[in-house]
């Protein structure tokens, strides 16, 4: 079987799981598969955003959707291109992400999955799904 006619399966399998264990407020769950993709990505590259990130599952059939529309969107800008604009934002990243260990130890919650969420189908509907890929965080990590 080839991996693109399971691909959509495995994504909204693991969409199911973000979903519970954010509502559920397990978000420390969700985050062993952050950590680990970071880990494994030497080995595996970029798993998490293929199979496992909820934004690209969400993101994908949005940019589906806007091409069968005949909106295909505009490249992102190159301001954001360049490395000052995109250290900023895994600065950022990692400072929501600081921000999100904190509250998860103090047993409260900080609704980052929410902003990174909002902030990659914003960008997708804006410009386009490959615009989110260049900007995101833990693409930055590769």
């Amino acid at each position: 079987m080839q991996i693109s006619k399971i691909r959509p399966f495995i994504q909204v399998l693991f969409f199911i799981i973000f979903l519970r264990t954010f509502i559920s407020g397990q978000t420390q769950f969700w985050m062993v598969f952050v950590f680990l993709s970071i880990i494994f990505a030497g080995i595996f590259g970029r798993y998490y955003c293929g199979f496992i990130c909820p934004i690209n599952t969400i993101i994908h059939p949005i940019q589906i959707l806007k091409n069968k529309a005949g909106f295909s969107g505009k490249n992102i800008p190159n301001f954001l291109k360049s490395e000052k604009p995109r250290l900023l934002l895994m600065l950022l990243f990692i400072v929501g992400l600081g921000i999100t260990v904190n509250a998860m130890i103090n047993g409260s919650r900080f609704p980052l999955p929410i902003i990174i969420i909002s902030i990659g189908v914003l960008t997708t509907l804006l410009f386009n799904e490959n615009s989110w890929h260049r900007i995101c965080a833990h693409g930055d990590f590769y």
